[in-house]
């Protein structure tokens, strides 16, 4: 389940993401253990809430301060460029085929270059979909928002209250698609 939340409608921008994943194999073990989250500390602030094994009755959070590394990793280092990104690293231990791994964040702050304005995507993507995905979006009636649709995305369902528009779109048991052959990556 990939559940996103975005709320213009506070004093800052704020993005939260929770996200809940089976472990069906080794290799999804390997790969759901590695907690990543890349950030701006020029402008961003990240808030990690939980990192969740569940497995039969019993929840173990790994969200512990301690247990984080914060790396920069400057992608562009050869053409001299430095963007000053964090990158928040956590090794979740003893991930196991059956584990259920849940993780919640929230990312606080705004591109400055964008004065104030928000620009974003919302993804259903059918290649590699989840059984549940839901995107919803916070803003406050004086902000327009500008959607763009592409690929017969889920009808919103909106609500307004108090002056704040509340849009939900949500896809249950999505189907993956097949890519063509020879299709590139």
């Amino acid at each position: 389940m990939c559940d996103i939340q975005v709320d213009l409608s506070g004093a800052e921008f704020a993005w939260h993401s929770r996200t809940v994943q089976r472990v069906l194999t080794r290799e999804g073990a390997q790969r759901v253990a590695h907690f990543v989250a890349e950030f701006d500390p020029e402008y961003q602030r990240l808030e990690v809430h939980f990192i969740r094994v569940l497995r039969d009755e019993e929840s173990v959070d790994h969200a512990i301060p301690t247990a984080f590394q914060a790396f920069r990793r400057e992608t562009n280092l050869e053409r001299m460029a430095l963007n000053g990104r964090l990158t928040a690293s956590l090794l979740i231990p003893d991930v196991r085929v059956n584990d259920i791994v849940e993780v919640g964040l929230t990312l606080y702050g705004n591109t400055p270059v964008l004065g104030g304005r928000y620009a974003a995507w919302a993804g259903f993507d059918s290649f590699n979909p989840w059984f549940e995905s839901r995107h919803r979006l916070l803003r406050p009636l004086s902000r327009k928002i500008f959607v763009k649709e592409y690929n017969d995305p889920p009808e919103p369902d909106i609500t307004i209250r108090d002056g704040v528009e509340d849009s939900r779109w949500q896809i249950v048991g999505q189907k993956r698609r097949e890519a063509e052959e020879l299709t590139p990556p």
